[in-house]
């Protein structure tokens, strides 16, 4: 059985396209922008992979933020609520 973590607690990832972009600068830029949110990055086949956390109103604004000046080199992006197994 799944439950929601925390009603605040919201989780947003995302990849970028390191062929066609630089997505390596993009994320740390976005890292730094939003190191209060930040959770993590790493490099997997498909591009440099970034995540966030914080409330649904806060990811949001970050999503917004991220499509408006680097959706061409987005790949994926998902924004869930965090959940826990139990």
């Amino acid at each position: 059985m799944k439950t929601m973590k925390n009603e605040q607690s919201w989780y947003l990832a995302l990849t970028f396209d390191t062929d066609e972009h630089d997505g390596f600068e993009i994320a740390d830029r976005l890292e730094e922008k939003f190191r209060d949110n930040y959770s993590g990055s790493g490099c997997g086949g498909m591009g440099r992979d970034i995540g966030f956390f914080g409330t649904e109103e806060e990811l949001l604004k970050i999503e917004r933020y991220i499509k408006q000046h680097h959706g061409d080199a987005l790949t994926y992006n998902t924004l869930e609520p965090e959940v826990e197994d139990w």
